[in-house]
């Protein structure tokens, strides 16, 4: 049976469970701490920016402008729900950067305070 170009297993892949926690590129460990915060980012920047394309083009085809996306006013649900996110992103990101295990013995004294 022939794939139609709409269908989602011509374009996507099953989820590839991996450790990053143990993943290791270079001797010092913050150095992969920052490579695994980075792979993250650009992870999450493409995901989102295409799923910001999709949107885009749809929108568009249904008569959505770009003035009536830009005068949106968020309410306070919208506001709390995208806190939310940005908080889940942001540890994401930046939690590979506070990996207990990884810090000094300065810095884990001064972390335990």
């Amino acid at each position: 049976m022939a794939l139609k170009k709409t269908d989602p297993s011509t374009y996507t892949t099953e989820f590839i469970a991996s450790d990053v926690d143990k993943v290791r590129f270079y001797e010092d460990p913050m150095i992969d701490n920052i490579v695994t915060a980075i792979l993250a980012l650009g992870t999450e920047t493409w995901s989102n920016r295409r799923r910001t394309l999709v949107l885009e083009r749809l929108l568009q085809e249904k008569g959505v402008t770009q003035e009536m996306i830009e005068s949106y006013m968020p309410s306070d649900e919208d506001k709390a729900e995208w806190q939310t996110e940005r908080d889940r992103l942001v540890e994401m990101i930046m939690g590979p950067l506070m990996r207990e295990g990884n810090l000094s013995p300065s810095a884990k004294r001064q972390h335990d305070e």
